[in-house]
């Protein structure tokens, strides 16, 4: 399935979520030197960078022998692995102090405008045109990932000129942005061969276990999920915004 995909498609995809590591781990320090904690970010930054990177590094190379490879008599897709370093991220919040120091420290606005990178759902509606993926799942995920994108640079700048209605947007957008996510994830099991495959039973999703869409669900999704946490609970917390 992946050569099927155009090369310039596999460099969009695959650039876009090593920029997202190098943007956090370059980022980041001069956000908290912004907000006046600098403190927070040195002991625990190379860390993040580390494990976003080795993550990174074994869905791409899972991706490209195959691994994700749906299997139409297993129970849950394999795909669901991905759920272990999203499991290690919020156990590390809820463990350590650092950690939930440094993220307490990020301005909402910030973790708000990293996902602009989710312009990638466009990608499925190419994909779509072109016969690569169902439009039972390329047409709502993308639409929706784009429109989560576009939003994103809006929200943040209301939260940075202190807008009166930005923590609302704020919440709201974040609430749409999960809703997103979680329907993205229901019908790619639902269109994926499985034990839950109910529909694009004739056109199955292939597509989402192949490198490279494979590091969208595999990567992109629960960073996009963590950093939802992370601006919902700045948000929260910062209810004079």
């Amino acid at each position: 399935m992946s050569s099927q995909v155009p090369a310039w498609m596999s460099f969009i995809i695959t650039f876009t979520y090593i920029f997202l590591i190098v943007l956090v781990s370059a980022g980041l320090p001069r956000r908290l030197n912004v907000v006046g904690r600098p403190d927070l970010g040195r002991a625990v930054l190379w860390r993040i960078g580390a494990f976003l990177t080795t993550w990174l590094s074994l869905v791409l190379i899972l991706g490209l022998q195959g691994f994700f490879s749906p299997d139409p008599t297993a129970r849950a897709p394999r795909i669901a692995y991905a759920l272990i370093p999203f499991a290690l991220s919020i156990g590390l919040f809820l463990l350590s102090t650092s950690f939930r120091r440094m993220v307490d420290g990020i301005p909402p606005q910030w973790t708000i405008g990293l996902q602009a990178n989710r312009i990638l759902g466009a990608l499925f509606l190419v994909a779509f045109t072109q016969g690569l993926l169902p439009a039972q799942f390329a047409i709502p995920a993308g639409i929706g990932d784009v429109l989560v994108s576009l939003a994103a640079p809006f929200v943040a700048y209301l939260l940075i000129v202190k807008h009166p209605q930005a923590r609302s947007i704020g919440l709201l957008w974040n609430t749409f942005g999960i809703l997103d996510l979680l329907l993205a994830i229901t019908l790619g099991v639902l269109t994926s061969p499985g034990q839950l495959h109910r529909l694009a039973l004739n056109t199955p999703n292939l597509l989402m276990s192949a490198y490279p869409f494979v590091l969208i669900p595999a990567f992109g999704v629960p960073i996009w999920l963590l950093l939802h946490f992370f601006s919902l609970r700045e948000l929260k917390q910062r209810r004079s915004i």
